[in-house]
């Protein structure tokens, strides 16, 4: 197995209400290298265009394909406030592996915004 570095998709800008929005999924998303089989995600930037403070929490679910609406507290890993035209890089020691359906889902506060890039590797497929 060949590992590929990669981000694993383009900035995706979420606008809140409190939802789940589906960052990336394995076995289902497009990356610059192709479809996501497994991939190991290693960090998330996130940042914030606004003028005034976001709060982003960030799901991992497992089998989940779309991301959940509401997805469930049991469920989060990180949560954040970020202020206004600050960036925050979320660095794990040890990268979250999903594979297929497993889905990383964030949300932002009712009227927050935030910029998400999601730096990782897939593996390479022949």
């Amino acid at each position: 197995m060949a590992l590929k570095k990669t981000r694993l998709h383009s900035i995706i800008s979420i606008t809140g209400a409190g939802s789940g929005v589906g960052i990336i999924t394995g076995n289902v998303s497009s990356t610059p290298l192709g479809v996501a089989k497994t991939c190991y995600v290693k960090s998330v930037m996130i940042h914030n265009p606004t003028s005034f403070a976001s709060t982003v929490s960030l799901y991992y679910e497992e089998n989940t394909t779309p991301a959940s609406a509401s997805p469930a507290e049991a469920k989060q890993f990180y949560s954040q406030t970020v202020a206004a035209k600050e960036t925050q890089l979320f660095e794990l020691n040890y990268p979250l592996v999903f594979s297929t359906n497993d889905t990383l889902t964030a949300t932002v506060g009712i009227a927050s915004t935030a910029n998400i890039m999601v730096l990782g590797d897939i593996e390479e497929t022949n």
